[in-house]
């Protein structure tokens, strides 16, 4: 639940009418239709309780600071839960009532997945072009930096990684030192006559320098020496999430010295 706070830090405003709660709670954002009704159960549900011992406990616990009723409080858990569920998901088979006194009914029913829901991964350039991944990494416990990149053709291929660690560093010189060393392998490689090169890095604010959409506040002299390379070679860059970068951090994360191992689109660090 999403609530507004007054200026003591409570909820704003709530009275007991004809033995039944009656809530009038402001909400920090407007409500999804799904929401909306979620929320509407709730309340309706919650007003159905008669019973006057769980309504002064409640208030008494809220209000008064009355150790908790844990009975109590798994009952509003159960019925938080189960109009969540109907809410989400209306055409599901099952009772509201069922739900509260068993939520594992909910794990029995199929759940549709989104057909539109799609994964992201790395994609191969179009034929003529190779791609170079590159990241930058600094270690969190020694300010080790460390760089990476691969460069691949449009079957996935690995035509050459790199993996290089440097001393104290900051990770934005890291994430630019990797794109120079890999456009710099690229143009002393013997694809460099035959095909064009699309550099894939995973920051944004970077890769808005470099294209001088925004203006640097540090290492100017980098970023226009890099500005030069793409633009005189006719290069690409574009920005990636980094799940499509995973290979590029693991070979940074190598160059520090930290040890892992890739798993699907994860890389566990194991410290050496």
């Amino acid at each position: 639940m999403f609530f507004k706070d007054d200026a003591m830090g409570q909820v704003v405003q709530e009275n007991f009418i004809v033995q039944r709660w009656v809530w009038d709670i402001p909400l920090r954002r407007s409500l999804f239709d799904w929401e909306l009704d979620q929320w509407n159960d709730l309340i309706d549900y919650l007003g159905n309780f008669r019973s006057s011992s769980f309504d002064n406990d409640w208030n008494d616990q809220v209000f008064q600071g009355k150790e908790i009723d844990w009975v109590q409080l798994e009952l509003l858990v159960r019925v938080r839960l189960a109009t969540w569920f109907k809410a989400k998901f209306p055409g599901r088979d099952i009772s509201l009532e069922n739900l509260i006194s068993d939520p594992l009914l909910a794990s029995s029913l199929c759940i549709p997945v989104r057909n539109q829901m799609k994964f992201l991964k790395w994609s191969p350039p179009p034929s003529s072009f190779l791609k170079l991944n590159v990241n930058g990494d600094v270690s969190r416990f020694s300010s080790r930096g460390g760089i990476g990149g691969l460069l691949r053709d449009e079957g996935g291929k690995v035509l050459f990684e790199s993996s290089e660690g440097y001393g104290n560093s900051q990770v934005a010189w890291m994430e630019l030192l990797a794109m120079k060393t890999g456009i710099h392998k690229f143009l002393s490689s013997e694809w460099a006559s035959s095909h064009r090169l699309i550099i894939e890095p995973d920051c944004k604010v970077l890769n808005n320098w470099v294209l001088g959409s925004e203006e640097p506040p540090i290492y100017s002299r980098l970023v226009l020496e890099l500005s030069d390379l793409i633009k005189c070679n006719g290069f690409l860059c574009r920005i990636v999430p980094p799940v499509c970068n995973v290979e590029a951090d693991s070979l940074a994360k190598s160059g520090i010295g930290l040890c892992g191992v890739l798993w699907g689109s994860w890389f566990i660090v194991i410290m050496a």
